[in-house]
């Protein structure tokens, strides 16, 4: 009995310090947001000079977001299966450590208004910052097959919060009307200095959970053999390819927002910082709650198949609003549907794979994700400069698609 309370108020430890790692991480998202927007779209602020065009612009904010995903891509399952050898504990701190580094490169390529530091600043983020398969193979190894989707929760809970209460922070942290020497470079040095506390904290109180295995295959090219073996395994095939195309939509939506909601409805720093908190509630809401009776009514499968093709209608309600109160009336339909879907196909893929391979798996997933989430901004910036609407269009197509490859392979698996 004391064993087993032991256990549990260590899960509980445990659980806690994860969201808070994942509250941390996605702040520092939030406090970034609104402000890459404003250093390449709002004139006052733009690193670059009035002569350069929307086009050029659009096409280095692309250039800049496809190289962060591209380094996640070579990353992500890099850090997931040295997480499997040697723990999870070192390789988030690692790449906490890694993260600050990138975010005081980040504010001083803003100040020398120098867009390769910046460039070279998300790169090296995508590298070796990622933790967040880390963190969600650290969840898996707390969890159960039928609590698994409820635990996948935190990390939503923890984007929502910390997005809010980031982006909140982008408008006050980067006014100078509140602090005379606050800027668009201000804010980086504070996310830096609480990414460094958190790192203090997570070595000293994270109980390890993973003690090691030592076969985990560690290689810079696990990302294109993660690429060729997915999609050449039948069953992971398919649920592989329903992640990259639904990612692959919102990948489309999620980098181009900014753009849209400063181009279309000419929303500056401090209101699109209070749309994205306001998505981010939702976000929180959805997977921290709404969720719940969700996974306990609804198996993954089942909830994939229901509300899929719902999260692909909420992307052209995002067309509907034209100022800023009817945004706040329509946005939260995309974060509801989307936080009923994304923890269940997380879920299906942990499901596939043994407890000594939770990094692995999970590593592999993060690798399609990324090379869905590299393959719009690099390609947008070329095509859709003029066309920033029509994103909310791919966003639905996408998931639409990916829901019929779903349907497909539900009912061939029943045949």
């Amino acid at each position: 009995m004391l064993t087993a309370t032991a256990d549990s108020r260590k899960t509980n430890l445990s659980l806690f310090i994860i969201f808070m790692t994942v509250f941390i991480d996605y702040f520092a998202m939030g406090v970034a947001f609104p402000i890459f927007a404003s250093i390449y779209f709002d004139v006052k602020q733009s690193i670059f000079d009035v002569t350069v065009s929307l086009s050029e612009k659009t096409l280095k904010f692309g250039l800049m977001a496809g190289f962060w995903s591209l380094g996640q891509f070579i990353g992500a399952p890099i850090l997931g299966a040295l997480s499997d050898r040697i723990g999870r504990k070192k390789v988030i701190a690692f790449a906490f450590t890694v993260n600050i580094f990138c975010y005081l490169l980040f504010a001083l390529g803003i100040y020398l208004k120098e867009y390769y530091i910046l460039l070279t600043a998300r790169t090296l983020a995508g590298l070796g910052g990622t933790s967040l398969p880390v963190v969600q193979s650290a969840i898996a190894d707390y969890s159960t097959e039928e609590n698994k989707a409820k635990n996948f929760g935190i990390v939503g809970v923890g984007f929502g919060m910390g997005f809010i209460v980031g982006a909140i922070c982008s408008g006050l942290l980067s006014d100078n009307n509140l602090v005379s020497w606050f800027n668009v470079a201000t804010p980086f040095f504070f996310i830096a200095l609480l990414s460094l506390a958190n790192v203090i904290f997570l070595l000293i109180k994270f109980p390890e959970m993973n003690h090691g295995n030592p076969r985990s295959i560690i290689s810079p090219i696990t990302g294109f053999r993660n690429i060729r073996t997915v999609f050449g395994n039948g069953d992971l095939k398919n649920i592989f390819m329903v992640i990259f195309l639904m990612n692959l939509g919102f990948a489309f939506f999620i980098i181009y927002y900014q753009e849209y909601a400063k181009v279309k409805l000419d929303f500056d720093v401090k209101t699109l910082g209070y749309v994205i908190a306001w998505f981010s509630l939702w976000v929180g809401i959805t997977q921290g709650l709404l969720i719940r009776p969700i996974t306990k009514y609804f198996t993954p499968v089942r909830a994939m198949l229901i509300f899929m093709p719902v999260f692909a209608l909420s992307y052209l309600l995002m067309l509907i609003p034209t100022d800023f109160i009817t945004t706040l009336i329509w946005f939260p339909f995309l974060p509801i549907f989307q936080g009923f879907v994304y923890p269940n196909s997380l879920a299906i893929v942990s499901n596939s794979a043994s407890k000594n391979i939770q990094g692995e798996i999970i590593g592999i997933n993060q690798s399609v994700i990324s090379l869905s989430s590299a393959i719009p901004p690099i390609l947008a910036g070329f095509v859709v400069a003029q066309l920033i609407s029509f994103t909310m269009w791919l966003g639905a197509v996408c998931t639409i698609i990916a829901w019929l490859v779903f349907l497909s392979h539900h009912y061939s698996k029943k045949r």
